[in-house]
């Protein structure tokens, strides 16, 4: 146990006692495995102290009991005593050094010679007494402070626009200085302002510096607000006109004909961008509080197309080209059924994962992703079926699901480029027009010059023609053959 004078009570809690340590004994600990890392990775406490010596003080200062800590850990009095000799040898030189100023400071926090006398102790005594006694959190360490410096400049703030950025610095002639361009740059959602500073922490004493770099994106909430929902409600408006549009279609396929010539694939490939446009908007709406509503509504809108609408229009075609299998028993329905849904989920995640994996090629995907009228184009011209579906449904899914890639990739001010700085690709835009814009001149071509147009004639199997030209000579000889017959009869 361990007492002080200067009016305070005597606490017990010494190195070897097992009693638990007072309040300014346990935060003495934690001073001292504070000092003690700062000390030896400074390299002020030399060679004799292990790094492992750290995890010891680290026990210390969490433990309430000396001799519990230092059981459970490995050598535990070794590298204690080895620290307490390292700090002790410590102490003394910074005592020599400043003992003076520290003499005088205790005299003066007290107001006689007992008072600042407990305001510093030698270093054996405190270590040896579990660095607390009579002391309060104020009580000086045997060994001084670093001397900490700092220095720290702010640069002029960036706004990215894409692969280059404007420095607010640059004055527009405006009168209102860089400040105001930055300001209007990020207000037109054009980019986040990046806010830079640079400066460095120095220790003269403990031979210590640090560089420290800080870095920024600010991004207006505002702006994502107002562009967000204005986004949410242009995805709402074209997911109702799609819920029409499948409505029809559902309508106009009823028959097990027409259904038949509708590819399972490409109603499929739409029910996925369906339903990866769900998760997408759902998971923005939590991210961002602000267009929760508005993104919500739009998943929800999602969610009802894919789930509802275009599963039943998969369930037509999957029932009439598997007629027979419906139409045995519940049991086999059902195992239908099952086929039908497991396969649809297993392509949805196996998508995810192609996604996760191969983001760096987005721009691929979302080309393959919106090829969605190949499978039909290839469906008919393999079967020789002219394509099932309306015109209105061909252009207006074709129109309303180019909006969102068109947005991404087209729109100057579109609200993601406050999160992730990049150049609008009116190219790459403008290609999957051109894609899909293609894919519907098949599609229209098919309906009127046949679904085989575009196979050169020497490539298509062979087919009897129900109205080739015949010649006079096998007019004769057929006339001459029904008279035959005839006659026969008669």
């Amino acid at each position: 146990s361990g007492s002080g004078s200067g009016g305070g009570s005597a606490s017990s809690g010494g190195s070897g006692g097992g009693e638990a340590p007072s309040d300014a004994q346990a935060h003495g600990r934690r001073m001292l495995a504070r000092e003690l890392e700062a000390l030896w990775e400074a390299g002020v406490l030399g060679g004799g102290v292990s790094g492992d010596a750290l995890a010891v003080a680290a026990k210390l200062a969490a433990s309430a009991d000396d001799a519990a800590a230092r059981l459970h850990v490995p050598n535990g009095d070794a590298h204690w005593q080895m620290m307490q000799g390292a700090l002790a040898a410590h102490g003394r030189r910074m005592a020599e050094r400043q003992g003076a100023a520290v003499a005088g400071s205790g005299s003066g926090s007290g107001g006689d010679d007992e008072a600042g006398a407990a305001s510093w102790r030698a270093p054996e005594d405190d270590l040896e007494s579990g660095w607390g006694g009579p002391g309060d959190e104020g009580t000086a360490l045997p060994y001084d402070r670093c001397a900490v410096g700092f220095s720290l400049s702010t640069q002029p703030a960036r706004v990215f626009t894409g692969a280059d950025s404007v420095t607010a610095g640059d004055g527009d002639g405006d009168g209102d200085g860089g400040d105001g361009r930055a300001r209007r740059l990020a207000a037109a959602a054009l980019g986040p302002v990046l806010l830079m500073a640079g400066g460095s922490i120095t220790s003269p004493n403990c031979h210590f510096t640090m560089n420290v770099t800080l870095s920024a994106l600010s991004v207006d909430n505002e702006t994502v607000a107002s562009k967000g929902t204005h986004y949410a409600l242009m995805v709402t408006v074209a997911t109702v006109v799609q819920m029409v549009l499948v409505l029809r279609q559902l309508r106009a396929a009823a028959s097990q004909s027409s259904a038949s010539r509708m590819s399972l694939v490409t109603v499929g490939m739409m029910a996925q961008l369906d339903a990866y446009l769900c998760l997408m908007h759902l998971v923005g709406g939590l991210l961002v509080d602000s267009v929760f509503n508005a993104f919500a509504t739009a998943s929800f809108g999602k969610l009802m197309l894919f789930s509802v609408l275009e599963m039943r229009l998969l369930l037509s075609i999957w029932k009439a080209r598997r007629a027979a299998a419906f139409s045995e028993s519940a049991a086999a329905m059902r195992r239908e059924l099952g086929i039908l849904y497991a396969r649809f989920y297993c392509a949805l995640l196996g998508g995810l994962f192609l996604l996760y994996q191969a983001f760096d090629f987005v721009t691929v995907l979302v080309f393959l992703g919106f090829s969605f009228w190949v499978p039909q184009i290839a469906h008919a011209a393999h079967h020789g079926t002219r394509d099932p579906h309306t015109p209105a449904y061909i252009l207006g899914l074709s129109a309303t699901r180019l909006l969102v890639p068109l947005y991404v990739y087209a729109c100057p001010v579109n609200f993601l480029r406050q999160y992730v700085p990049f150049e609008p690709a009116y190219g790459t835009a403008a290609a999957l027009a051109a894609w899909m814009a293609l894919q519907v001149a098949v599609l229209f071509g098919q309906r009127r010059w046949g679904p085989r147009f575009f196979v050169p004639k020497r490539w298509q199997p062979a087919k009897y023609d129900y109205h080739r030209r015949i010649s006079l000579a096998e007019l004769r000889r057929s006339r001459r053959r029904a008279a035959a017959a005839a006659a026969a009869a008669g």
